[in-house]
């Protein structure tokens, strides 16, 4: 018999398993389960000692109309490949079913709630081990000994844990009697290094009071006096048993600078060389700038102590206060750096600086790490490969490494443009001359074009949370200089959250080539940008004059990779988030260097963002960026438009502008873009696609989209040349009240393209003269499904369009809604007017015949509970027939313009039947019930004797009929 509900030896659960940084949905894993909510799911993050439940995830059965089933689990968001998680069956028992049926047992009944049992066992036992297996990770007191409990928390409050002299535990305050319970126990060294001896009582208490201040840093050393600032300590002759200084200020007590020191070998920064001349190192964890002589008031020039600060590195705390730097200072921020602040509290102020970044070259705070010297591949890399055939000599397996050549990619040009290059890690060393990558190339390397590899020294591990960055405001109307903000150069695993940027006139925050880099719930404001081409308050500048500092927020450039920008906020600016190349290294020296800082940015995120009152577009990509998606993103207020794509792989996701000159902006190269699910309104246009004379778009697709009081036009692609390989894809989208001039429509499209496909819109209101206007080289055109109402006309195709079809759309309420214009050789049919109905003329069709290229309108509708088939003798395109029947190309009849029915034949004859046969048959006989029975005049009929004629009304004569 075949178990129902089988249950092997198992532990019902996954146990730690990996995220993949790239998936959501894991599983079906090898367990089953009755239901959803006897699962739990636990994550360990990177740093975390311990599991957590997690209900960030929703559990599915593989098959839900299954009783017991395997399951899979999908989060609510990717997590990085650094964390875990693992899946656990944990049944809370219930009884919900008799197993009684009559006077028996319902034994499918009675074998699911044996194997429910059998899963708690399961699962009892397995958490039993894992109690046990935490209880025996814990100090506990050996076997057969009992241990009091530990004081209460009233008690132990501010205190430290000791044991008295029968070995319970006891709470005792530092530095007081209470520490003499253990002074006969508690060991050091003697004068002579050569034995163990017991301290005073006063000594212990010192000891003490070292540990609960110094975190444990201090183990079994003698502490010196505190002195109550730095220059006490400096000028104290520091006896040579003690090993730590403690201070109670920098200049003076409670200035915040007070800090632990240890004794050192030489003196470093942050530390000091006391009286005796013995060296003291700063021991504490998380240091401040105050311990480096900053005062944090908003007067003093604190820059020479935040770069002492800044290059110890490690853990660093700014407390809140105004940290001010004049001058020309710069800082850099070493490796493995965590500087922490208050959000808003917490000040770094270039506001007093005297000149600007470009004088000196660098970002006013930032990381700089490097590449090494470039090995030249022997062989092409082909997109999509990972094999690369070149010297791996100098090459590591897990190095970082950038794969670039002299080519320049899309067609910008210039010694700034963007040269192919994309970052990768070494997967494997095959041999002396193959390694192989970790990923797929995107682009092709080839050795003509000087294809090479180098290897990213990258500065790894920073994070700054919680600051604020104010700069110096704008520096001058038409001067194109500025301070440069935060930056970040060759790094990696790098995190900026919380921060301010504010007045920064040029850069705020920019990641070049960065790998994996996250920037979270920032906050930037730029000061009003001027113009000399725009007097103040007039439209923002759309032309390339003399203009101020270019104003970024956010930007990645120079070959950026798997970066994300989440729930940040710009205000003003030129653009709030943008990717570009970088006209200097900013390492120092001005001039680029030809192969520094080359490569397209990709895999980056902008998620939940949101912008206004920018002056060119809210968000943008520059000929540089591929692979980028916009999730979610809100553009306010724009002087060109909320979002320009001008790269390729470009996506947009439910993202929105309002109140801009356009909505959705293709400039420049743009190449296989999608916008999904976005909305516009209160806009020139919606989306205008304007790409640079020959360029290919390949593909553009404008889906599920809502788009509301266009006040200037709607969606607009104009393809200036060349050839489009791609399709245009314009799908279900919604505009409503869109206004137009001149040629404009709600949806428009010309120029060179090679599909155009039209469907499924919904156009309400338009002054324009059509809703859908197609026009120029198009190869072929795709128009279905679409409403067109309240307007002029529904739909106008223009001669020079090749072919296609239109079909199945509805026109209601336009003011001249008797014509779909057709110039073009484009198959049409089926297309309406509102409801087909019995009265009024409510439902017209207007086909196209495909012999000419004239258009030949016939429509048919209904009037007056008749149904008609209404040929236009004045638009037929020149043809003799307005209307013929024609089956797999064969011609069955037609009726001419003159009302001819000619069946076989184009030729009219004396009659206006004519049929080119032999003969005409009338299937069914009919017999008169005499001369005078009823009849129309014409009227021809048969019978097995006879052939009647009716020659006047009701009037028949007839001829017999013989055989031969």
């Amino acid at each position: 018999m075949t178990l129902p509900y089988p249950l092997p030896r198992e532990t019902r659960s996954t146990g730690p398993q990996a995220f993949d940084g790239v998936s959501v949905t894991f599983g079906p894993f090898a367990f089953r389960i009755f239901d959803t909510a006897d699962v739990i799911v636990q994550v360990k993050h990177s740093g975390d000692a311990e599991w957590s439940d997690t209900e960030a995830v929703t559990v599915s059965k593989e098959d839900p109309d299954e009783a017991y089933d395997y399951c899979t689990v999908t989060f609510d968001a990717v997590h990085p490949a650094t964390s875990q998680y693992q899946v656990l069956a944990r049944r809370l028992h219930e009884r919900s079913m008799a197993l009684s049926r009559g006077n028996g047992l319902s034994l499918p009944e009675l074998e699911k709630e044996t194997t429910k049992q059998g899963t708690i066992l399961q699962e009892l036992r397995r958490d039993l081990t894992t109690a046990l297996f935490g209880f025996f990770r814990t100090l506990r007191s050996p076997f057969g000994e009992l241990l009091t409990p530990i004081p209460p928390a009233a008690d132990r409050a501010e205190k430290v844990l000791g044991f008295d002299a029968s070995g319970q535990p006891v709470a005792m305050v530092p530095g007081t009697a209470d520490a003499q319970a253990v002074a006969d126990t508690y060991p050091r060294r003697n004068a002579g290094n050569t034995a163990w001896v017991a301290k005073t009582p006063a000594e212990v208490r010192v000891d003490i009071g070292a540990l609960s201040s110094a975190g444990g840093a201090v183990t079994t050393a003698n502490l010196a006096s505190d002195y109550d600032t730095l220059a006490d300590a400096i000028a104290a002759p520091v006896p040579a048993a003690q090993n730590f200084v403690r201070t109670a200020g920098y200049a003076a007590v409670g200035d915040g600078g007070g800090a632990l020191y240890k004794r050192g070998v030489s003196l470093t920064t942050g530390g000091f060389q006391s009286a005796d001349g013995a060296f003291w190192d700063l021991a504490e964890d998380e240091r401040t700038p105050q311990m480096f002589g900053a005062a944090g008031v908003g007067s003093n020039d604190d820059s020479a102590a935040l770069a002492d600060w800044l290059s110890t590195g490690g853990a660093l705390f700014m407390p809140p206060g105004i940290y001010k730097c004049k001058g020309l200072s710069v800082f850099d921020i070493p490796a493995d750096t965590t500087i922490r602040g208050v959000r808003g509290a917490s000040i770094w102020d270039f506001s007093d600086r005297t000149g600007q970044s470009d004088d000196v070259a660098k970002f006013l705070v930032g990381a700089l790490g490097s590449v090494g010297t470039d090995v030249y591949v022997t062989a092409d890399v082909d997109a999509g490969s990972v094999a690369v055939s070149i010297n791996t000599s100098s090459f590591s397996e897990g190095d970082l490494v950038i794969l670039h050549s002299d080519d320049q990619y899309i067609d910008t040009s210039g010694p700034n443009g963007a040269k192919y290059g994309e970052y990768a890690i070494v997967d494997e060393i095959i041999d002396s001359s193959q390694m192989r990558l970790n990923v797929p190339m995107q682009e092709t390397y080839t050795v003509s074009a000087n294809a090479r590899i180098c290897k990213v020294e990258a500065i790894r591990g920073i994070v700054i949370d919680g600051i604020t960055f104010i700069g110096q405001g704008r520096l001058g109307d038409g001067d194109d200089g500025g301070d440069r903000g935060l930056g970040f150069t060759y790094c990696r695993d790098v995190t900026v959250s919380n921060c301010d940027f504010i007045d920064i006139d040029q850069e705020q925050l920019t990641f070049r080539s960065c790998y994996n880099f996250l920037a979270e719930n920032t906050y930037h404001y730029h000061s009003k940008y001027f113009s000399p081409s725009g007097t103040p308050g007039s439209d923002h500048p759309y032309e390339l004059a003399t203009r101020g500092t270019v104003q970024y927020q956010i930007r990645t450039s120079d070959c950026c990779a798997h970066g994300t920008i989440r729930g940040c906020v710009g205000d003003g600016g030129r653009h709030f988030f943008n990717t570009g190349t970088s006209y200097f290294d900013l390492d120092g020296v001005l001039p680029k260097t030809n192969g520094g800082m080359f490569g397209i940015s990709r895999h980056v995120k902008i998620i939940d963002c949101s912008s206004k009152n920018t002056w060119h577009a809210n968000y943008s990509t520059h000929n540089d960026a591929d692979l980028v998606d916009f999730i979610n993103c809100k553009a306010l207020g724009s002087g060109i438009a909320g979002f320009n794509p001008r790269s390729s792989r470009i996506r947009l996701i439910g993202c929105q502008t309002n109140d801009a000159p356009q909505g959705f902006y293709l400039s420049g190269n743009p190449r296989n873009i999608e916008i999904v699910g976005c909305r516009a309104e209160n806009v020139q246009g919606y989306i205008y696609a304007l790409p640079v004379s020959g360029h290919d778009v390949e593909d553009i697709v404008i889906r599920d989209n809502n788009f509301y009081a266009a006040t200037d036009g709607g969606i607009t692609i104009s393809l200036q040349g060349g050839t489009q390989t791609g399709v245009i894809d314009i799908l279900n989208n919604n505009l409503q009240d869109t206004k137009t001039t001149g040629n404009g429509a709600p949806i428009r499209v010309l120029g060179a393209a090679a599909n155009v496909n039209i469907i499924g819109n919904f156009s309400d209101g338009t002054d324009g003269g059509f809703h859908a206007r197609i026009e120029s080289d198009i190869s072929k055109v795709t128009v279905i499904g679409n409403h067109f109402c309240n307007g002029i006309r529904p739909l106008t195709i223009l001669s020079g369009v090749g072919t296609g079809l239109v079909y199945n759309n509805t026109q209601y309420n336009n003011t001249t809604s008797t014509l779909w214009s057709n110039a073009a050789t484009v198959k049409a049919g089926a297309n309406n007017e509102g409801d087909f109905g019995v009265s009024g003329p409510v439902a017209n069709f207007y086909l196209r015949d495909t012999d000419d290229p004239n258009e030949a309108f016939t429509r048919i509708y209904s009037y007056s509970g008749t149904f008609i088939i209404d040929v236009d003798p004045n638009d037929n395109g020149g043809l003799s027939s307005s209307f013929r029947v024609r089956i797999d190309g064969v011609e069955c009849f037609r009726v001419d313009a003159a009302g001819n029915l000619l069946i076989g034949t184009t030729t009219p004859g004396a009659s206006k039947l004519v049929v080119n046969d032999d003969s005409i048959q009338i299937n069914s006989p009919k017999t008169p019930a005499s001369a005078t029975d009823a009849g129309a005049t014409g009227e021809i009929a048969w019978d097995e004797s006879y052939i009647y004629v009716c020659t006047a009304p009701n009037t028949w004569r007839r001829a017999a009929l013989s055989t031969w």
